[in-house]
């Protein structure tokens, strides 16, 4: 408040300096017309010439003495002239240090402006950390997909083999989700097809992930043609999560084998994992979506 008063006041004079040099140019201009007037002797053309000669020359005496020689009208205009230029160049040097304090509290004011500004933006990222730490909760909807390139590359359907193979798929499939079930520690919700995970931290989350995906990755699944659909939706811990439910189907259903598809707020949260093992590129824009969508991919 302090520098604002300041710098008010140092404007306001500003601005009255610029007056004065405006009406002391006006003057000057005065006297040099008078001047004119007096070489060209031309007073009598002139109205009121003998009355702006005798203010000039009374003023005069405030900057000089005139002797018995002296030319009173001629020298009288000389010092007035000069002493207005004299006090232009006050003004004009006041002016300039006048605009230089202005300046300077005006940077001031743009700096602390600037400090409470990232203080104000500080403050707001830190508590939307702590919200994404705190309020965030996370479905992971995870689909088996088996495709067995001995089945791809038959020329003849053979009945007892789609069936031998069907199996094989169903024990594979049976074996990853026991593993995973028995694994992880969280809510788990399973059917024959897929398992939806509720998990409460983007910590555990980072670990699940890396863990279903470190599974899938096994080489004998990989030749038995395993893959696999991932979702990663989020809720807020006061609300129902039948609505990131229904988002984590919608992702499923865009059948992206073997990626991670989320939302950028899925990202943001993993970020403030200390170890956190993905990174999120985007994955495009769907007509299925208003938002885009991103893809986790392990950083290694």
């Amino acid at each position: 408040m302090v520098s604002d008063k300041k710098a008010q006041l140092s404007k306001f004079l500003n601005n009255l300096m610029a007056l004065f040099k405006i009406l002391l140019c006006i003057f000057l201009a005065i006297i040099i017309f008078t001047w004119f007037i007096s070489v060209s002797e031309m007073e009598s053309y002139v109205p009121f010439y003998d009355s702006l000669n005798d203010f000039f020359t009374n003023i005069s005496y405030i900057f000089y003495t005139p002797t018995k020689n002296d030319d009173e009208s001629f020298n009288a205009l000389m010092y007035m002239a000069i002493a207005i230029v004299f006090f232009l160049l006050i003004f004009e040097t006041i002016t300039d240090i006048l605009s230089d304090i202005l300046k300077m509290y005006e940077k001031n004011k743009e700096e602390a402006l600037a400090e409470e500004n990232d203080r104000i933006n500080q403050q707001i990222q830190k508590k939307y950390k702590m919200h994404l730490k705190t309020s965030m909760r996370f479905v992971v909807m995870f689909k088996l997909n088996v495709v067995n390139p001995l089945h791809e590359t038959q020329a003849f359907k053979d009945e007892k083999m789609e069936q031998a193979l069907k199996l094989q798929a169903q024990k594979m499939c049976k074996e990853v989700f026991s593993m995973i079930t028995m694994s992880v520690k969280c809510q788990i919700r399973s059917n024959p097809e897929m398992l939806t995970l509720l998990i409460n931290d983007a910590e555990s989350l980072n670990r699940i992930l890396y863990f279903i995906q470190s599974v899938c990755q096994v080489e004998k699944y990989i030749k038995n043609g395993l893959g696999y659909y991932i979702a990663v939706t989020t809720y807020l811990a006061t609300d129902s999560s039948e609505s990131a439910l229904m988002e984590a189907k919608k992702l499923i259903d865009m059948k992206a084998n073997r990626k991670i598809l989320c939302y950028q707020i899925v990202s943001e949260c993993l970020n403030l994992v200390q170890e956190n093992n993905f990174k999120a590129i985007s994955n495009g824009e769907y007509t299925e979506s208003e938002d885009t969508i991103y893809e986790l991919v392990n950083k290694n």
